[in-house]
């Protein structure tokens, strides 16, 4: 029986009647087609009243599951689908160009609110952050970039990659994700600081702090998310008033934004509770150009 399910699976692969499913890797932008957007094209051409009525129940249904996970009924798989399914009726049904940017950036914007759920809980090691729930939400986060950056005019795009100044403190170790494949964290090579390395805009970096002076044996988790194009370094340091947090067991948020002013680089430190009204006081102020994580490594 092993034997002929092997056999008929071949078949179907020659004949080119299953495929296996893509990597965000194989993932490209061909002519006339929207990355990963399989379902999009097809929504597009039905019945736009009963598209709508699909969206409406998506919508429905991802403000249930989003309930359900946060009381710990549903998993982070149901909220990505039914987030993903939401996207795909808004851009079928999107009558111009910035409704698309808008459905697609708040898509965007739940997984990566997902990903720093699950983020946690892949770190603590508990229920919910089981390695393939962490690579799941890894992969609908870049997903949702890759979508968000293929539908941003190339005027507001910028460079593709953004230097960032680790300034310090002064003999810190900063390390980072850099190779998937190799299956251990953290296992870039470590910049001393103060040191500079570029990485790509729009991503969000999962890094480890270590060797702070002052503070021997504390390590800090850090995100570093990427946002805005930038024309200078952006700087990243962690304070000693940070450093005094992560021995308490506590950390912190920052947010780097470029003043409209055109002067120095400036941050806004602040808490999970109040970092959306952080990102909006440097939306006020300039452009939003990095948010930093940082949470004491156990």
């Amino acid at each position: 029986m092993k034997t002929k399910i092997l056999l008929m699976a071949g078949i179907l692969v020659v004949m080119g009647l299953a495929k296996l499913p893509l990597t965000i890797f194989e993932l490209r932008a061909d002519e006339g087609q929207n990355v990963s957007g399989r379902n999009q094209p097809a929504l597009a051409e039905l019945d736009p009243e009963f598209v709508a009525e699909m969206t409406e129940a998506a919508e429905d249904a991802l403000e249930a599951y989003e309930a359900a996970y946060n009381a710990g009924t549903a998993r982070s798989t149901d909220v990505c689908i039914w987030s993903r399914r939401l996207l795909d009726g808004q851009r079928a049904l999107a009558k111009t160009p910035t409704e698309t940017m808008a459905a697609l950036r708040a898509h965007r914007e739940r997984m990566k609110n997902l990903f720093l759920k699950v983020n946690a809980l892949y770190i603590e090691g508990v229920k919910g952050g089981e390695a393939e729930r962490f690579d799941e939400i890894r992969y609908y986060l870049a997903e949702a970039t890759a979508l968000v950056e293929q539908a941003t005019p190339p005027e507001e795009k910028g460079p593709a990659r953004v230097e960032v100044n680790f300034r310090g403190p002064e003999g810190m170790h900063v390390q980072w994700d850099e190779n998937s494949q190799s299956g251990r964290p953290f296992d870039s090579e470590p910049l001393v600081c103060p040191a500079s390395h570029k990485f790509r805009r729009g991503r969000i970096y999962r890094m480890m702090f270590t060797r702070l002076p002052g503070f021997n044996g504390i390590k800090a988790h850090v995100l570093l998310e990427l946002i805005g194009p930038s024309a200078e370094p952006v700087p990243v340091v962690l304070s000693t008033s940070d450093a005094e947090a992560l021995a308490k067991g506590s950390g912190g948020t920052r947010v780097i934004y470029a003043p409209a002013d055109r002067s120095e680089i400036q941050s806004i430190n602040g808490n999970g509770n109040t970092l959306k009204e952080h990102i909006a006081e440097a939306e006020r102020k300039g452009t939003v150009l990095a948010i930093l994580y940082f949470s004491r490594a156990r």
